[in-house]
């Protein structure tokens, strides 16, 4: 993934490439006489883009970027039994990649594993990590296919009118098009603005374990924590338990009730089930601090 620091921000990278899918399905749609053909190419060059680009790490962008080819289903014009097979294939390839991508993710010590460690300073060095894709940004490009994907298949049908079948011009297709085109160039400085507020970003986020301290990197920097001033760690849902996090209650300062602190780890960019998470965190703390727990959560 392209980072924020990049020369050319990675939303207009995403903006580019997808304009260009989107013209030559649309090209393909109109001169090429195969039902669908066109929006299942778009679809294709879609999810090879979007899984190199690494959004399927991310089980809340990968939803929200499968969500596309339904509102495009409304702009083609597939309504044969080969057409909707082949999107059927194109999801399920999309859901193996997906979980494919859990799958080979790399494997953690087991429980077990540290169960077996004695004592704290045989205790290895753990790092748990993943990147956060920002799903504005997604959102956005969820407004532009759609609104290019029209706009282009009206003017280039009225096109192909003029030069296949020497038609007039009908310049109220013409305008009708501007419609649809206008709300793309809007997204497009929708997502200008996204760059511009720095909202738009990719956030590496990760827990590091290590005999000494907690370290967590995510949308708020780094922050480093000792074990010996925490108190507290467990699992939350929030959000109507569609948000996981790793909760961690410490003290800033003397160990005093005043110096409390509370510290939400989002944990859904992780590759990785939010509780089992936590429970491997919660076992490295119990042996940092020599103690033995046979159940955990």
């Amino acid at each position: 993934m392209t980072s924020t620091q990049a020369p050319t921000h990675y939303i207009y990278q995403t903006f580019t490439y997808i304009s260009l899918f989107v013209l030559i399905a649309v090209m393909t749609q109109i001169f090429i006489p195969m039902q669908g053909l066109g929006f299942v190419l778009f679809i294709v060059a879609y999810v090879i883009y979007f899984y190199w680009q690494g959004y399927f790490k991310d089980i809340k962008a990968f939803s929200v970027t499968m969500i596309l080819p339904f509102m495009l289903l409304a702009f083609t014009d597939i309504g044969s039994a080969v057409g909707y097979i082949a999107i059927l294939l194109v999801f399920a390839f999309v859901l193996y990649l997906h979980y494919q991508q859990k799958r080979h993710a790399p494997v953690l010590p087991s429980l077990s594993d540290l169960s077996a460690i004695k004592s704290a300073e045989q205790l290895p060095a753990i790092k748990i990590q993943g990147k956060r894709y920002d799903l504005l940004t997604v959102i956005v490009i969820l407004f532009y296919v759609p609104s290019l994907w029209l706009g282009l298949y009206w003017i280039m049908g009225e096109l192909s009118n003029i030069i296949l079948q020497k038609s007039n011009l009908d310049l109220g297709i013409i305008l009708l098009s501007m419609l649809p085109l206008g709300f793309a160039v809007l997204c497009v400085l929708a997502g200008k603005n996204l760059v511009e507020n720095n909202t738009a970003k990719v956030t590496s986020v990760s827990l590091t374990l290590t005999a000494d301290k907690l370290i967590i990197q995510d949308e708020q920097g780094i922050q480093e924590i000792t074990w010996h001033n925490i108190y507290d760690i467990h699992f939350r849902n929030l959000h109507n338990h569609k948000s996981r996090y790793l909760v961690i209650n410490f003290y800033q300062g003397s160990h005093n009730p005043n110096n409390q602190q509370e510290y939400q780890f989002y944990l859904d960019p992780l590759p990785y089930d939010g509780k089992n998470i936590t429970e491997l965190v919660q076992q490295y703390f119990y042996k940092v601090q020599g103690r033995e727990v046979a159940t955990i959560l």
